[in-house]
């Protein structure tokens, strides 16, 4: 049977893969939010929440644990990493939308690469966000205004007060979480690795205190939230799921790695587009 919640409008029970309900059309949450904040998963983050403070206890870092949730959960924000031209393709026009793959597959846009990755992806979203993960946008959380460097040179800050509402955190990216939790078809999640915004710094407290010491600051908290690891496949992050779409009006900054060749022409017009529109850009080497 399928997890419903209870319409707030109408009383109606409402399928967990929808956002209205199904009877009156009133909003009942977006989907990924309330998959979060369902009992069983506050409590089971919890408990790692308290299992995490007590190994930090032990090894005399309970401190630094809770600084880096309060960090966490006060500074950082969603970052979206993608190439010039598709910053390009939404700040030019602003009718457009930044589009997921697997939209841009239904669109005919793309085509799925011949990897792993791709091949099993739909199936591993579809169990951890089942019969609405296309809705889905995926970023990394971030301290610093980089996402993951393997997926292209401009980095896309959202801005955290158009996205909080429709905003979960997921413990890693769900590919290798399947993999790690042998997770098969027919399967449900294991609760306890997701969390809406305003509680992603319990879910980095909880994922990430092995990675803390007694010795850890504030200055090392952005590599520890995001291991970018030297090849692609092996970073390590805390993945944000936001419903909905994002256009360039979402966008609060961007962090971008100076573009070579003729891409350089591209990117200082877009550039100035960008301060046109108020929107903060840092250049980076």
């Amino acid at each position: 049977m399928v997890a419903a919640d209870v319409c707030p409008n109408c009383g109606a029970d409402v399928p967990s893969h929808v956002r209205d309900c199904v009877r009156c059309g009133n909003a009942a949450g977006f989907p990924n939010v309330r998959a979060a904040v369902a009992a069983a998963e506050v409590a089971a983050l919890d408990r790692r929440v308290q299992s995490a403070y007590s190994s930090a206890k032990a090894a005399g870092y309970e401190t630094v644990l809770d600084d880096f949730g309060k960090v966490v959960a006060t500074s950082s924000t969603a970052v979206i990493a993608r190439p010039l031209m598709t910053l390009q393709r939404i700040v030019d026009n602003s009718n457009l939308l930044l589009m997921n793959f697997y939209k841009e597959v239904e669109a005919g846009g793309r085509t799925a690469e011949n990897n792993d990755w791709d091949k099993g992806r739909g199936q591993i979203d579809g169990l951890i966000n089942p019969n609405y993960y296309k809705e889905l946008h995926f970023a990394a959380l971030s301290l610093n205004g980089e996402g993951v460097r393997h997926y292209g040179d401009f980095h896309i800050t959202l801005a955290s007060n158009y996205i909080s509402d429709r905003a979960s955190v997921f413990e890693e990216n769900p590919f290798k979480f399947g993999q790690r939790h042998k997770i098969v078809v027919g399967q449900s999640c294991p609760p306890g690795y997701r969390a809406p915004w305003g509680s992603r710094g319990k879910l980095a407290q909880a994922k990430l205190f092995p990675q803390l010491t007694k010795d850890s600051k504030e200055a090392d908290y952005p590599a520890i939230l995001i291991n970018q690891a030297t090849s692609r496949g092996e970073e390590d992050f805390i993945e944000v799921h936001i419903f909905g779409t994002i256009g360039a009006g979402t966008i609060e900054r961007i962090v971008a790695y100076e573009p070579k060749g003729h891409e350089r022409h591209i990117w200082r017009a877009l550039k100035r587009t960008l301060d046109a529109a108020g929107i903060a850009v840092e250049v980076r080497s």
